[in-house]
Order: structure tokens, then sequence, then C-alpha cells
């Protein structure tokens, strides 16, 4: 998919972590091997990549996902939303020299 669409136009996401006393048929451990999986993907054809296990994982993961343990709520998409919008800005910003003004 990447070499079909091109790698300057992709960005690669993590899968998220999961809230293990809710979730049986996946554990973090699995999630995080996907995770650096997807990473080394990334890294080897050469597109963005959104770290969103790595961000979660640190985080109480229970409060951005419904009560399947799975699937994001509303704090699980805004948290999802905003390291994209991130991503997107670090790779759109345009920056110019600054010019020195003549004294």
């Amino acid at each position: 998919m990447v070499n079909k669409i091109g790698a300057e136009k992709v960005i690669l996401i993590s899968p998220a972590p999961v809230f293990e006393k809710q979730q049986m048929a996946r554990t973090n451990d699995r999630m995080k091997k996907y995770a650096q999986t997807v990473k080394k993907v990334a890294k080897h054809e050469g597109t963005s990549y959104v770290p969103l296990f790595e961000t979660l994982v640190e985080k109480n993961i229970q409060k951005y996902v419904i009560d399947d343990g799975l699937h994001f709520n509303k704090f699980g998409y805004e948290e999802l939303s905003e390291l994209v919008l991130r991503k997107i800005k670090t790779l759109t910003a345009i920056t110019f020299p600054k010019k020195q003004l003549s004294p």
C-alpha cells in the first residue's frame, strides 16, 4: 500500500493499548509488538509514524476507551486526532529564514 500511494503521502499509526481488565482478546504485550512492527515498517518504507501506543500506554487507558476496553471514546479520539494533527503540522510546516534588518 505504501509503495502504491507513495511514502511521502502515508502516515502509519501504531495501534492503541487496550484496557486489559475489560478486553480479553488482546493484550498490551501483543499490541506493543504490533506497534514495534508498525514503527519498523514506517522506518523501512520512509513514511511518517504516529506513536499512539507509546503515548497512551503511559496514561490511564481506561479514560480513553469505552466499556469494551478496546474502542475509543471521545477522549481517545481527541488524543488520536491531536497526535495526527501534530504530525501533519510537522510535515507541512514551511519555515522561512529570518531576514536581517539593515542598521
